[in-house]
């Protein structure tokens, strides 16, 4: 949390993500005022998107935590949901992290 943030890198600027139903990232400049921060879907919500909109998608039941493994081309309709997932997601979380 950011509390811990302050205590463990003091007088230093920190990003400090949250990981959950939703992926929060909040940013802390070196004196500890809080900059401003951001929302995305948790890994969950995230990995839910396409199935939940597409309805040729809708009968796909899967765990998105198989998607952190996945390799970045699925081979199948549920492999290429799996590599959706980690490109799209893994690829948000790093963006925002590189532009803070």
């Amino acid at each position: 949390d950011m509390a811990q943030a302050r205590v463990r890198f003091p007088d230093r600027a920190a990003i400090v993500l949250d990981f959950g139903t939703a992926t929060t990232f909040n940013v802390l400049a070196p004196d500890g005022t809080f900059l401003g921060g951001c929302i995305l879907p948790g890994l969950g919500s995230f990995a839910s998107l396409l199935p939940r909109s597409a309805e040729r998608l809708r009968h796909l039941r899967y765990d998105p935590e198989e998607a952190v493994g996945a390799p970045i081309l699925g081979n199948s309709t549920l492999g290429g949901l799996l590599a959706a997932t980690r490109a799209g997601y893994v690829g948000a979380v790093q963006r925002v992290v590189r532009e803070q």
